[in-house]
């Protein structure tokens, strides 16, 4: 696959550090939300519907180490944090996790972390569960392929990678540029499927219809 969002991480960092200091923030991360209550009640929502997939496979988080990816201003991170036993909240951009202190405070079981290119501050096999939700679609093609792979480095053994990634007959690209951190990405199934064979990763949890459902659910074993 040849990768057509072209863009390094640091430019990726800069346009989320950017959409960090403007007031339209929450609006980058759930478009149509950028008021705080609805914000706040958006990550509710979408915290639920994720253990809710996740209960369906029989995984849940209640007392587990938990990574959320892409963690931005702590819209689901403040509901995660209930039930895990630690979460490690990372982001690219520091200015974003400044917003998640800004609306969160700073809780005993939330440790921020920001991170580049992979999840190399974070020990291998230390993590029961990744979750990655609204962030690989905005993410350059190669950055989301070395997530994947640094994932099994950091997943115990039997431990679960849960992504959201838009799909599509075609891989494609829609650059965005009066916001460029929020252009978009689409990969194909097969792509999807080399991804977790390449980095032996089982897949227990994938779309029937990728006109209807984005949500991934891989084990390492």
């Amino acid at each position: 696959m040849e990768p057509i969002l072209v863009k390094d991480f640091r430019k990726l960092k800069q346009d989320w550090d950017d959409a960090a200091q403007t007031q339209y923030f929450r609006d980058y991360i759930a478009q149509g939300f950028n008021e705080e209550e609805a914000f706040r009640k958006s990550g509710e929502n979408n915290t639920q519907w994720i253990r809710n997939y996740l209960n369906h496979y029989g995984v849940d988080w209640k007392d587990k180490i938990v990574v959320e990816l892409g963690c931005g201003a702590g819209r689901m991170t403040e509901f995660i944090a209930k039930d895990v036993k630690h979460i490690q909240a990372i982001d690219i951009s520091a200015e974003m996790l400044k917003r998640l202190h800004d609306r969160l405070g700073y809780e005993r079981k939330i440790e921020t972390l920001c991170i580049i290119r992979d999840y190399s501050v974070i020990s291998d096999l230390s993590v029961d569960l990744i979750i990655s939700f609204l962030v690989f679609q905005h993410t350059p093609e190669d950055m989301v392929e070395r997530l994947i792979q640094d994932g099994r480095r950091i997943l115990k053994q039997g431990g679960y990678y849960f992504f959201q990634i838009p799909l599509a007959s075609k891989h494609k690209c829609a650059p965005c540029n009066d916001a460029p951190a929020v252009d978009m990405v689409w990969w194909t199934l097969d792509e999807i499927k080399e991804l977790a064979s390449k980095y032996h990763f089982k897949i227990i949890g994938m779309p029937e219809d990728i006109s209807k459902s984005q949500f991934f659910l891989f084990k390492k074993e």
